[in-house]
């Protein structure tokens, strides 16, 4: 009887193996393993890797040189906005001199916090094309863009109210103390976006 199961069992074509069949008991049909597996993969996961098989993912990978130029200019340009955020911060806390105002300060540095953010976004869009999974899987990696975003909204929000009125963040007792937590907010964001930096280097 067992010679005989075997040998049905070697008459059954390969494809027929692979195919979709019906469990036991349900009726319902059960797609093969690999096909199983790939269907129950994070979206994200099936994104990162086509986005590291396209071309320009190749190219950017087989470029020895392009990865640590990249993360030079996107290591400058965080010395510069998180350099600029403790300046504005330490402003708010009443923790510098008085002889330049706040809106002085925020106009000479501004600017730069501005294009340092973008080339951050140029040359991080550019490592995650490189090494797609290495960022966008990371959970920290997600925190750390949140918080970027978060500290960002603060500049924003500084600098709109200083646009209208140069004395706005100065004018009253209240706005002087949104002041103090907006640059404390911005200084603890500062310092946990550079932690979170360090740490997704380890993960």
């Amino acid at each position: 009887m067992d010679s005989q199961d075997a040998s049905i069992q070697k008459k059954v074509p390969n494809h027929t193996r692979n195919s979709p069949h019906l469990a036991p008991g349900n009726g319902r049909i059960v797609p093969p393993h690999g096909q199983l597996a790939e269907r129950d993969r994070p979206l994200i996961a099936v994104f990162c890797d086509w986005l590291a098989a396209t071309r320009v993912s190749q190219r950017f990978q087989d470029l020895d040189w392009f990865v640590p130029l990249v993360q030079t200019i996107h290591i400058l340009s965080i010395a510069v906005v998180m350099t600029s955020v403790g300046f504005i911060a330490c402003k708010l806390l009443g923790l510098s001199g008085r002889r330049r105002s706040l809106a002085a300060l925020m106009g000479g540095t501004m600017p730069w916090v501005w294009s340092a953010l973008a080339l951050l976004l140029i040359t991080g869009t550019l490592l995650t094309i490189t090494e797609p999974a290495r960022e966008l899987l990371n959970l920290l990696f997600r925190i750390k863009m949140l918080m970027v975003l978060a500290m960002a909204a603060i500049l924003l929000l500084l600098q709109e109210r200083l646009t209208r009125d140069p004395d706005y963040w100065t004018a009253s007792a209240g706005r002087r103390g949104s002041a103090r937590a907006l640059g404390s907010a911005a200084l603890l964001l500062a310092v946990c976006i550079i932690i979170a930096g360090r740490w997704i280097a380890y993960t």
